[in-house]
């Protein structure tokens, strides 16, 4: 049995194939089921027939069996129940005259157990015999080692009936271990076969990958694999073809049709060896062969003085190959050639504009420029510098539009911060000058606390914004800052009051009391 692989390629190869598909039939499956132990005519050669008889003589007496030992004491006739009068359980002593007889507690269990690990083994016999019949095919060589597995599974009736179960479930093993080690020769087989198929088809040696792939199949037609392996074969001629006009093409420097060639290759069968590499590489080609064109055109086109149609040229390049340094200086060969006058003219009335303080007028002649070409420094410094003198200006404005505000410690800081920022602009026009100082005054001014004489009647509860709840006095000092602050009173049993006071230097006291009742 171990040498299984060389007896079915020395029998079976694919003359087998070509001349009948598979003349030989499939041994049919035969349920062994502790058949009846009637020897046949011809043990080493039953008949169909012969076989037939025994899995009906199996079936019969299993179901004999099965009703025999599963029936309960209370099923039996009452004259042949033991007796349980005295507590003990009396075994009769002479056989039922019915014709039946009650096996003996331990004989049953015996049976019982042996019945069950009978059936488990004669389960994996069927098993294993249904698989041989429908996935695997042994060819007719082997056919005497099925017989002997039958035969042997038919002595396990016999012993079984003759009450030796040791013996019977020794026979169904050795039956069952006969099918197995078939099914395990016959997959090892076929796994290398279909290896070498795959080898085969690697090295693109088709006949050989062909006569590997056909045994494989001829052991398991059913496998989708070996099925899928053998497109892949078919397919094999026609890949070879393609590739060596791919070859041919990517020699001859025509990429784009290498390239479509390799895709027709994948689209045949995704599976060929190193494909994805090979288009991966093609096209990395196709890229840089591109990105040559392009320059190419884009400088003569600059010559021509077709400025657009080159700085288009130039930023194709840069698409494919986003830090090529010859697109850049093509385009900004593109910006000298064409864009400079506008350019510079425009650069100069951004100037001017920073210069006035017209910092949105200068942003908008800078957004001009980067629309011509996004890549001028100048262009791109000039605007952010509109952009910074307008913020700034636009703070320091609204710092002295609201100086109250100053009053919080946050905002006030704040304030410090942009008046630093804008004394280090670069662009130092009267409105951001005056504003500047304006500012720093307010900040002089509002640095300095004050003293806030807060005047009341010892019940009311006090709380001013941004410094919090104050309690209940007479007279309190409190030190603010410059600003506005909302001041509120409340006592239980009056309504609350609310007082704004924009604190200055000179700003001495307040009373707040609550004196209107609630009804």
């Amino acid at each position: 049995m171990r040498i299984w692989g060389s007896r079915y390629r020395k029998d079976h190869r694919l003359s087998e194939l070509s001349d009948k598909p598979r003349s030989q039939q499939p041994i049919k499956p035969v349920e062994v089921k502790l058949t009846d132990p009637t020897p046949s005519a011809d043990p080493k050669q039953p008949t169909s027939k012969s076989r037939l008889l025994l899995v009906l003589a199996a079936a019969i007496s299993l179901t004999l069996i099965m009703l025999f030992v599963m029936r309960e004491p209370d099923s039996l006739p009452k004259e042949n129940r033991p007796s349980t009068s005295s507590g003990v359980i009396k075994m009769p002593s002479t056989p039922i005259e019915s014709g039946t007889q009650t096996a003996a507690p331990f004989e049953s269990l015996a049976k019982q157990s042996a019945d069950q690990k009978a059936r488990l083994v004669i389960s994996e016999y069927m098993t294993i015999e249904k698989k041989l019949n429908s996935e695997i095919f042994i060819g007719n060589t082997l056919n005497e080692e099925i017989l002997r597995a039958e035969e042997l599974a038919l002595t396990g009736d016999k012993l079984y009936y003759a009450e030796q179960y040791d013996e019977a479930l020794g026979q169904y093993e050795e039956a069952t271990e006969t099918l197995r080690e078939l099914v395990s020769n016959a997959e090892t087989t076929f796994d290398s076969l279909l290896e070498e198929a795959l080898q085969n088809l690697q090295n693109q040696q088709t006949k050989a990958a062909r006569q590997s792939v056909n045994e494989a199949l001829f052991i398991k037609p059913g496998s989708q694999i070996a099925q899928e392996v053998r497109k892949r074969i078919e397919l094999l001629p026609r890949i070879i073809e393609l590739s060596r006009n791919a070859k041919n093409d990517e020699l001859a420097g025509n990429y784009r049709n290498a390239l479509n060639t390799y895709e027709q290759i994948k689209q045949l069968d995704p599976r060929t060896p190193q494909i994805n590499e090979t288009i991966a590489a093609v096209n990395e080609q196709v890229r840089l062969n591109r990105v040559q064109e392009l320059l190419t055109s884009g400088f003569k086109l600059l010559e021509n003085e077709s400025f657009e149609p080159a700085r288009q040229a130039f930023q194709q390049v840069l698409d494919l190959d986003s830090s090529n340094p010859t697109a850049r200086s093509g385009l900004e060969q593109i910006a000298v050639n064409k864009d400079l006058f506008t350019i510079k003219e425009k650069n100069k009335a951004g100037e001017t504009s920073l210069n006035n303080g017209q910092w949105e007028n200068a942003r908008q002649v800078y957004e001009e420029i980067l629309r011509i070409d996004p890549n001028i420094q100048a262009a791109i410094e000039g605007r952010d510098l509109a952009v910074s003198h307008q913020r700034v200006e636009d703070l320091l404005t609204r710092i002295n539009a609201e100086p109250f505000k100053l009053s919080s410690e946050k905002l006030f800081l704040e304030a410090k911060a942009i008046l630093r920022e804008s004394q280090v602009l670069k662009f130092q026009t009267l409105k951001l000058v005056d504003l500047a100082e304006k500012t720093s005054e307010l900040l002089s001014v509002y640095a300095e606390p004050v003293d806030v004489v807060l005047l009341s009647d010892n019940a009311t509860d006090i709380l001013i914004s941004n410094i919090g709840r104050l309690g209940k006095f007479q007279k309190k000092t409190v030190s603010l800052r410059p600003g506005r602050y909302t001041i509120r009173g409340s006592q239980i049993g009056c309504k609350d009051i609310y007082r704004t006071i924009d604190v200055s230097p000179d700003y001495n006291s307040v009373t707040l009391i609550c004196e209107e009742r609630l009804n």
